[in-house]
């Protein structure tokens, strides 16, 4: 039974500790200990976490480009979608541009319910922000209300290989909410 209960964690979504993204930041491995036919078991690339995914990205007055792709994320979504969130931050008095660069072309659908990125740029953020996963959508640029933007990258089923790619900078604090 035990072993059924360990693939079945696999197939939930769970991995070895030693194998996951983030293993450094809670385990140091001692290499003077370790086997050197086992290295290559514990060598982790950061294959799941996407430029940077869940982090705090500062915006500058040049464009900067944020491609994101929620497709290796395995853990921990049990609504079966899987997510990349972003904080786009910019210096106090300033707002934050967002344009969309490129989307796949295979997640188009109403309410983008299958795959997408979500923009928040309005003034409260606790709403739904502008969904976006249509190819129409490239070259669609929003100016937020204030100077941080939260980004949801997301996804539902695993053949919707969804990369977005963004660009984004900061812009004076008096700027349009919509740009041309």
């Amino acid at each position: 039974i035990g072993t059924a209960a360990h693939e079945l964690g696999h197939a939930l979504g769970f991995l070895h500790t030693h194998t996951r993204y983030d293993r450094n930041r809670y385990v140091t491995v001692n290499k003077k200990y370790l086997n050197v036919r086992l290295i290559a078991a514990i060598n982790v690339t950061l294959f799941y976490t996407p430029s940077g995914c869940g982090e705090v990205l500062k915006a500058d007055r040049n464009w900067t480009k944020l491609e994101g792709n929620p497709y290796n994320m395995t853990f921990g979504y049990q609504d079966g979608y899987k997510k990349c969130h972003y904080w786009i931050t910019a210096p106090n008095d300033t707002k934050v541009e967002v344009q969309i660069v490129n989307l796949p072309a295979n997640v188009s659908d109403y309410g983008c319910k299958y795959a997408g990125v979500e923009i928040k740029t309005h003034a409260d953020q606790r709403l739904t922000g502008y969904r976006f996963c249509s190819r129409d959508d490239i070259n669609t640029t929003l100016i937020s209300n204030s100077s941080t933007v939260p980004v949801i990258m997301y996804m539902r089923r695993r053949r919707n290989h969804t990369e977005a790619v963004l660009q984004y900078r900061y812009v004076e604090g008096n700027a349009n909410l919509y740009a041309d």
